[in-house]
């Protein structure tokens, strides 16, 4: 009998140490299990993280994107307005010279008319005086003899030589005159083509400036 409960008693401790040994692997299991679970959902958490990160700079790379194509529009904007405005003011430059330039041969042309004119009028008056004067010498020698005709004569052609004299220094002064105006009407041509060089040079200079500034912009 005494073997016998011994024998129970093994019995019963193996079944104990059996249950315990199941129970501890399920244990063991369970908690591999668990660990696997938690390194899964760490891993997990990690793919989100990363996921929101790139997600994140895409947007950030989109904005930054468009903000670059908003400043390249703007300094283009900027580059176009500014050689618009210089367009503005050399044209209204070239709208001055030219009126002035007009003006000026409206002037040169005018003050050549009425020179003709004084030259005309002042030429007429001595003619005017001179006929006057023979028709007065005329009407005096008349009543005379021929000896006075032959000094009324001769005296009418002092007169007429010193006229012709005359006449011969007008038309040397008005050749002068022609000569110095053609001068002047070929100095406000030289002076009008070099007003269009000048103005070239500033819309070369200025062409290049605003150019460089523009591919500088870019």
């Amino acid at each position: 009998m005494t073997h016998l409960n011994n024998t129970v008693n093994y019995m019963t401790h193996m079944y104990i140490t059996v249950n315990y040994m199941t129970h501890l692997i399920n244990t063991v299991n369970y908690m591999s299990q668990l660990n696997n679970t938690v390194n899964y959902m760490t891993h997990l958490n990690s793919t989100i993280n990363c996921i929101t990160h790139l997600n994140y700079t895409v947007n950030y790379m989109t904005h930054l994107n468009s903000t670059v194509n908003n400043m390249t529009h703007l300094n283009y904007t900027v580059n176009y307005v500014t050689h618009l405005n210089f367009t503005v003011n050399y044209m209204t430059l070239l709208n001055f010279t030219v009126n002035y330039i007009t003006h000026l041969n409206f002037t040169v042309n005018y003050m050549t008319h009425l020179n003709s004119t004084v030259s005309c009028m002042t030429h007429l008056n001595r003619t005017v005086n001179y006929m006057t004067h023979l028709n007065s010498t005329v009407n005096y020698m008349t009543p005379l003899n021929r000896t006075v005709n032959y000094m009324t004569h001769l005296i009418s052609t002092f007169i007429y030589m010193t006229h012709l004299n005359v006449t011969f220094n007008y038309m040397t002064y008005l050749n002068s005159t022609v000569y110095f105006m053609t001068h002047l009407n070929s100095n406000v041509h030289h002076i009008a083509y070099l007003n269009k060089i000048i103005d070239h040079i500033i819309y070369f200079v200025a062409h290049q400036f605003i150019t460089r500034r523009f591919i500088n912009g870019l």
